[in-house]
């Protein structure tokens, strides 16, 4: 299933204005609540990159 933020004024599947709700796409019609402004995408969480600096201490991007 695939996360999203809700983005209108009213609940989506239990969820609340500004929560985050993880929707399966089988079950409900999620490019109609993305279309009307109702939910946005949450990108997935990647694994933070990280490079040295002249110091050769760690720095994150």
């Amino acid at each position: 299933m695939d996360t999203y933020r809700v983005t209108g004024p009213r609940h989506v599947a239990g969820a609340a204005p500004g929560d985050v709700v993880e929707l399966d796409p089988r079950r409900v019609n999620v490019a109609a609540l993305l279309a009307a402004g109702h939910i946005a995408p949450v990108p997935a969480k990647g694994k933070r990159r990280e490079h040295a600096d002249q110091s050769g201490q760690g720095v994150a991007e």
